[in-house]
């Protein structure tokens, strides 16, 4: 079938519907519509609600895809080349491109698409957007070419292999989302660690939550996040216990005056460092530093 959407070469372009079987929509994922499409520059589709998913591979060209991911600014990526777009089509969402593009497309559903959707969008982790980058995308392309050839020239494969080669670009999107999660989780580790690392160098420092996120190239939501994971604490309450242990031990093990031991721990006010002091260990520094020589 021939599109006629403004936008879209038609003499370029095809697409097909399918009603599936009582069984395949209970047991297989299957298909819904499908094409193989050439935008045309300054293409746009947008829609409130479409209950089903999509997923997408761009051939050539570029797509940018809007969709609500629960912010407040939704989410924004685009999609070059060989880079695949999976969709929840159930909240607001949109694409379209500024340059001619081809892709292929297949609005899907079925008892397993939600749960491979939902991994791949990234529930629960907000740094994720449907465009997914393969480190090897031919596999994935061609089943999905298999796939909108069948419907588009035949011959029309049985809806349980239909469902195998969704399953199979799915996979593909799992593995390379699954992937990067790790990726992400080991670079927030180390910036975490190195976080840990420069706090107890630079004590005496304005160590602002704001700043240590910058120095990670991180936003300060992800990089709170990491830290805690690493820690257990926050990155304010951390630099906290850091200062009120080392101010501890230095009143305790050395005999500098408590002056410098407050601008040693990063505080400029000797009211603030006592009061700091007095509520982590329940006295002032004076009385601590008396009460802990007398038991050594």
């Amino acid at each position: 079938m021939k599109p006629a959407e403004k936008l879209v070469a038609a003499d370029r372009s095809d697409f097909m519907t399918n009603t599936p079987s009582a069984v395949a929509r209970r047991t297989f994922a299957h298909v819904v519509w499908i094409g193989d499409y050439v935008y045309q520059a300054g293409y746009r589709q947008s829609r409130s609600s479409f209950e089903s998913y999509l997923i997408m591979v761009v051939l050539h060209g570029g797509l940018d895809v809007w969709c609500d991911d629960g912010t407040a600014d939704g989410c924004h990526a685009r999609a070059g080349a060989g880079q695949f777009v999976v969709l929840d089509c159930r909240p607001p969402h949109s694409y379209g491109t500024d340059e001619e593009t081809e892709l292929l497309w297949v609005h899907c559903d079925g008892p397993m698409v939600k749960g491979y959707v939902d991994l791949i969008v990234g529930a629960g982790h907000p740094r994720m957007t449907p465009v997914v980058e393969l480190r090897d995308p031919t596999y994935a392309i061609a089943r999905l070419r298999a796939l909108v050839d069948s419907f588009i020239s035949g011959p029309r494969l049985s809806e349980a292999r239909v469902g195998r080669l969704l399953v199979d670009v799915l996979t593909e999107c799992a593995d390379a989302r699954l992937s990067e999660i790790r990726d992400d989780s080991s670079r927030a580790v180390a910036a975490a660690q190195d976080a840990v690392d420069y706090i107890a160098s630079h004590l005496d420092a304005d160590l602002r939550v704001e700043d240590l996120a910058e120095r990670a190239f991180m936003s300060k939501s992800q990089f709170t996040a990491a830290f805690r994971k690493v820690t257990g604490l926050s990155p304010h309450a951390y630099v906290l216990e850091a200062r009120m242990r080392t101010a501890s031990y230095l009143l305790t093990r050395t005999d500098r005056p408590i002056g410098h031991i407050m601008r040693a721990c990063g505080y400029a006010d000797a009211s603030v460092f006592g009061a700091a002091f007095r509520k982590r260990m329940g006295q002032s520094p004076r009385e601590y530093r008396k009460a802990t020589r007398q038991n050594l």
